[in-house]
């Protein structure tokens, strides 16, 4: 079978279409291998795990998965290479990588490339509805704010652009009050934190949030 290369900003719309896949593939449950990166990397070593499992010949289909390939090291994207060459037709092979470029152009040319759509990314814009949302914060005497639909569901990019437009909305009002200088730089922070930690993106924007509605209680 010709691996696939699955380019996706979202682990879940990976994992449904890959569900997908599997149902229609009639892919057997004790048939999948799914690889994770080690350290931050996939390694050779992973890749050599695979090619043990290749050599032992089997009557049906197996699936294996790589996750974030993007980080997979080129000495194992090499070995890999020698492996999908070396494949039978029984054996599906499918690289999820948020970024197809990061993949070995060998490994590009010997593959069919699916780019996933990623419909449900929240459209988090510097408009009036996120202004309204952050003048009810400083109002509000709770964390109800916090169950706001905008709010929800938010993946790490969506996160990024939030903060990014709490950022832009009190640098605009930056004359107007010193504790605006408090929170912008708190979200700076949590946007460092954000971008160099596997942090959670929900929880970094709902403590940033906590953080501007205490900010204006202190005030009072």
């Amino acid at each position: 079978m010709l691996p696939i290369i699955l380019v996706s900003k979202r682990k879940k719309d990976a994992d449904d279409f890959l569900q997908k896949f599997i149902k229609e593939n009639r892919i057997a449950k004790e048939s999948i291998y799914t690889i994770f990166p080690l350290k931050k990397e996939i390694l050779i070593s992973q890749v050599r795990e695979i090619k043990k499992e290749l050599a032992i010949a089997v009557p049906f289909s197996r699936l294996f998965i790589f996750y974030a390939f993007d980080s997979a090291t080129s000495e194992a994207q090499n070995a890999l290479l020698k492996s999908l060459e070396e494949s039978t037709v029984k054996n599906q092979f499918v690289l999820v990588t948020e970024n197809e470029h990061s993949v070995l152009p060998t490994l590009n040319s010997r593959a069919k490339i699916i780019r996933l759509k990623d419909k449900n990314r929240l459209d988090v814009k510097f408009d009036v509805l996120n202004t309204n949302l952050l003048e009810n914060i400083v109002r509000s005497t709770n964390y109800l704010f916090l169950s706001d639909k905008q709010l929800t569901g938010m993946q790490k990019d969506d996160a990024k652009s939030f903060i990014e437009m709490v950022i832009k909305y009190y640098r605009l009002k930056l004359a107007n009050d010193p504790v605006f200088t408090k929170i912008i730089k708190k979200a700076l922070y949590f946007r460092t934190l954000l971008e160099s930690n596997n942090l959670n993106p929900q929880l970094t924007c709902d403590n940033l949030l906590i953080f501007i509605n205490k900010a204006f209680k202190m005030k009072e």
